[in-house]
C-alpha cells in the first residue's frame, strides 16, 4: 500500500522521501521506489543489522529521524505499520518536530496488549494523528479496546490487489479430479495458523475424501510445515507447493481456506473472491466483514481444530455448490473494495489534510 501510495504522489509531482530500515536484499516492490524517491536508512536488516541497531539508543534514533526529517522538511508523514502499534516511537518523534502524520495498521492481534504506560503513549500518538487508516474495522475496534481511546479520526481502507478487478478465472478441472483447495499465507504458524489445518486434515474422514490443500507462500516456518506435514502423515493431502501468481492459483483451486489467528483483511481472500472463489476463513479480524456464512463461503467461529473442522464439513456437504458461490463471493466483493484502492486512498488522504490544517 505505501510503496503504490508513494509512487503515485512522486508521479503527480510531490516530493516523496522514504525513511526505513536498509535490507539486506531489497525487496522487488521497493527497487523502483528507491530509484525515484530520497531514501533514509534508521537500521539494518539481518542478524548482524539488528545487533548493531540495539546499540543505538534511543537519543541516537530520533537525532538520526530529526536529521532526516530537517533535511527533508517534511509537510506530512505516513507512518505504515506492519501492526497496529509498532509505529508508536514514529508517532511519538512527528509530535516532537511537529510533523503532521497519518498512520496505517495493516493488521492486530488479541494476544498483543500493551502495558499501562504503552497504552498511555498510544492514546496520545493515534489521537494526535491527522487520521487513522485501518485495512477492517475489526481491526479498529480492536486498537480502540487496546489503547482505550475512541479514535474518531479513523477509516477503513483497501490495500491493492494483484488480479483484474473485473476479470474471471477459468478453473482448469476435469470432473474426475480432486477437489483442490488453496491456503494462500506466508508460512508464519503464530498468525496464519497452517498448523490447525494440518491437524484437521489429518482426521481419518478427511484422509478417505477426495480432497487436496495446497499451501501456496514461503516464511519463517516452511521447515516445520513440512515437518507437521510428515508429524501427521497427509503428505498425499497437504503439500507446499511455494509461490505462484494469484491468477494462476486460481486456475487450480476451486476454493480457499485461511485457518487465520489474525488478520488485518487478507489480500489473498479479497484476490481469491474478485476470482469468483468462494472461501473457508476463520472468525478473526476483517474475514466476516467481506464474507457472509453459508451464502459466499464458510466461517469458522475460531482458530481452533473443532471449528475449522466444522466449518470444512459445511463446505464439503456443499462442495456442489461451490462455483455458485465463487459467483455470488465475486458480486460482493465488489461492493466494498474500490476499483483503484490507491486513488481512493490519495483521495481519503487528501480530504483528512484539507481539513487539517496542513501547511501549503
Amino acid at each position: 500500500m505505501w510503496v503504490e501510495l508513494a509512487l503515485l504522489y512522486q508521479q503527480k509531482g510531490d516530493r516523496i522521501a522514504v525513511y526505513t530500515k536498509q535490507w539486506k536484499d531489497v525487496p522487488k516492490p521497493l527497487q523502483q521506489l528507491y530509484a525515484a524517491c530520497s531514501v533514509y536508512y534508521h537500521g539494518n536488516d539481518g542478524l548482524i543489522g539488528r545487533v548493531l541497531n540495539r546499540l543505538f539508543n534511543t537519543a541516537g534514533r530520533y537525532k538520526r529521524f530529526a536529521a532526516a526529517a530537517n533535511e527533508i522538511k517534511p509537510q506530512l508523514a505516513i507512518i505504515s505499520q506492519g501492526a497496529n502499534t509498532d509505529g508508536l516511537v514514529w508517532m511519538e518523534y512527528c509530535q516532537q518536530l511537529d510533523i503532521p502524520y497519518i498512520t496505517i495498521s495493516q493488521a492486530a492481534q488479541e494476544n498483543n496488549w500493551p502495558d499501562d504506560a504503552t497504552v498511555e503513549r498510544l492514546s496520545i500518538a493515534f489521537s494526535h494523528a491527522v487520521g487513522n487508516l485501518f485495512v477492517s474495522r475489526a481491526n479498529k475496534d480492536l486498537t480502540e479496546r487496546q489503547i482505550g481511546t475512541l479514535l474518531k479520526n479513523s477509516i477503513v481502507v483497501a490495500n491493492p490487489f494483484n488480479v483484474p478487478y473485473d476479470g474471471h478465472v477459468q478453473l482448469q478441472k476435469k470432473e474426475q479430479d480432486a477437489y483442490q483447495i488453496a491456503c494462500v499465507a506466508r508460512f508464519e504458524l503464530h498468525a496464519k495458523g497452517q498448523d490447525v489445518l494440518i491437524a484437521t486434515i489429518a482426521q481419518e474422514k478427511w484422509k478417505q475424501r477426495n480432497l487436496h490443500i495446497n499451501l501456496y507462500g514461503d516464511g519463517v516456518n516452511k521447515q516445520h510445515v513440512q515437518r507437521l506435514i510428515n508429524l501427521y502423515g497427509v503428505g498425499d493431502k497437504v503439500r507446499i507447493a511455494g509461490y505462484e501468481t494469484p491468477l494462476k492459483i486460481w486456475e487450480q483451486n476451486e476454493a480457499l481456506v485461511l485457518p487465520s489467528r489474525y488478520e488485518g483483511l487478507p489480500l489473498a481472500l479479497v484476490e481469491a473472491m474478485l476470482c469468483n472463489r468462494m472461501a473457508i476463513v476463520t472468525d478473526v479480524s476483517g474475514n466476516a466483514e467481506v464474507m457472509e456464512d453459508n451464502v459466499n463461503g464458510f466461517i469458522a467461529a475460531a482458530p481452533q481444530i473443532k471449528y475449522l473442522d466444522e466449518a470444512l464439513e459445511r463446505a464439503w456437504a456443499k462442495r456442489q455448490d461451490w462455483e455458485r458461490m465463487g459467483r455470488q463471493a465475486g458480486v460482493d466483493i465488489r461492493k466494498i473494495i474500490p476499483t483503484d484502492p490507491i486513488q481512493t486512498l490519495m483521495g481519503l488522504i487528501e480530504k483528512l489534510t484539507t481539513h487539517s490544517n496542513l501547511p501549503s
